[in-house]
Formats: C-alpha cells, sequence, structure tokens
C-alpha cells in the first residue's frame, strides 16, 4: 500500500503472483507460459481484458451499508 518493495516469497504468500521460479529459469517458464495463453481463446482473453479495466472502477461495497 506504502508501494515498498517486497520480495518474490512474500508475493507468493500474499496471493500476489501464482508460482516462484529461480532466476535462471525465468525464461524457461516465462516461455511455457506464453506457450499455453496463446493456445487459448482470443476471445477469452478480450473479454477478460474488459473486466480487468472494469473491476477497480467498481464500489467495494453497496451504498447504502
Amino acid at each position: 500500500m506504502l508501494g515498498e518493495p517486497i520480495g518474490a516469497n512474500e508475493a507468493l504468500k500474499i496471493g500476489l503472483v501464482n508460482k516462484v521460479e529461480p532466476p535462471e529459469k525465468f525464461m524457461q517458464v516465462a516461455g511455457k507460459y506464453g506457450g499455453d495463453i496463446s493456445e487459448r481463446s482470443s476471445k477469452a482473453f478480450e473479454e477478460l481484458k474488459n473486466l480487468c479495466s472494469i473491476v477497480p472502477r467498481m464500489d467495494k461495497w453497496p451504498r447504502w451499508i
């Protein structure tokens, strides 16, 4: 919240990232994820991007509470 950096293991612990790999395996793992993503439906990703742009603007609580 204050913009302070956190380590990879802390990011994993709090759910900010899904997986932590050693630096020497980064490109190999990133390439695998990229390949997996590229095989998915482009329409599904288009809709996911739309949702991701809308959600931050949504109220977290109903106004009447």
